[in-house]
């Protein structure tokens, strides 16, 4: 008899992975995201190419920093990839990268984490709680989920920069969060009622279960949120407008900067201030597309066969 599949088992539990969303704390993710995989999976947006990327180098190098932190700071791993359920809730659960005994012989929770340079930025001091809010939320759900009172979060920067972080029990966050948690998994996964929209996609998807158009009468407040939509659109139009104007004088001037220099590689192009700092470069880099229009014309099965059809919202004001 087959097991069940990955997604299908993840169904029936919140995972760490999913409170982040749930909070809306996660970019990526929505709490409809979440209740989709769990109620409706074959509604779930697939895993874009960017997260399928991050899972995997998350993947790849959790081992290496597993080894890397167990070295450099003399620790002693009693276990990995451990899954908790919670006492009171168990339909909470938390998967932990590994676990350490500290020298009073407490466990300690250990995540590792990939840090992509683009990242670096939002994480603190070694040995300080500042870290990603979505991390944040992860760890201490875990910390909620075990029953312990430390994290200690392990970021690789890099190839061979890894810092510590410490994340101390909170129990008024873990109060909220779990209050939350088991909120949602009672009134709207068990339920099988979607949880309230946090972006307009997630408002768009709901919407799609209706059949019938829907004309509404829209109150002061709502009327004021469209005036300031269509107000900010506006603004965002004429900035755009403005930045292609002074692109094309910054053109002109690079132009005839060039003609000067003679038969200089206008392939690569830097500006730089009185003090010799780069301000700008203006460089050739190499892209790749597919010219949709020729495939057609010369292969129209190839182009009928893999052309897909979606459905979208526009927000259109009046």
């Amino acid at each position: 008899m087959n097991a069940p599949s990955e997604a299908l088992v993840r169904s029936t539990y919140l995972g760490s992975s999913d409170i982040a969303a749930v909070l809306g704390l996660d970019k990526n993710r929505t709490a409809l995201d979440v209740w989709l995989c769990k109620v409706e999976p074959e509604r779930a947006a697939p895993v874009s190419d960017e997260l399928r990327k991050l899972f995997a180098r998350g993947k790849r190098f959790e081992p290496v920093i597993r080894e890397t932190a167990e070295d450099e700071y003399g620790l002693q791993i009693i276990a990995t990839n451990k899954r908790y359920s919670h006492v009171a809730h168990p339909f909470l659960r938390a998967e932990v990268d590994f676990e350490v005994l500290d020298d009073t012989h407490e466990i300690i929770n250990c995540e590792a984490k990939s840090v992509h340079p683009s990242q670096f930025k939002l994480w603190g001091a070694e040995d300080t709680d500042e870290i990603p809010v979505h991390y944040y939320a992860q760890v201490m759900y875990a910390l909620a989920v075990t029953g312990r009172q430390r994290a200690w979060v392990f970021a690789l920067f890099g190839s061979d920069n890894l810092v510590r972080y410490v994340i101390e029990r909170d129990e008024e966050a873990i109060e909220g969060m779990i209050a939350q948690a088991v909120a949602f998994w009672e009134d709207h996964v068990l339920a099988r009622v979607e949880p309230p929209p946090q972006t307009i996609e997630d408002a768009a998807i709901i919407l799609d279960r209706w059949k019938k158009g829907l004309q509404i009468a829209a109150d002061s407040e709502i009327v004021q949120a469209i005036v300031k939509i269509d107000q900010l659109e506006d603004a965002i139009t004429s900035a755009e407008s403005e930045i292609a104007t002074l692109k094309a004088e910054f053109a002109a001037w690079v132009t005839e900067a060039a003609r000067e220099h003679g038969d200089a590689d206008a392939g690569k192009v830097s500006l730089y201030d009185v003090n010799g700092k780069v301000l700008c470069t203006w460089n050739k880099q190499r892209g790749v597309y597919l010219d949709q229009k020729g495939l057609k014309a010369q292969h129209p099965d190839i182009h009928s066969k893999y052309t897909r059809e979606h459905f979208y919202r526009v927000l259109r004001i009046k």
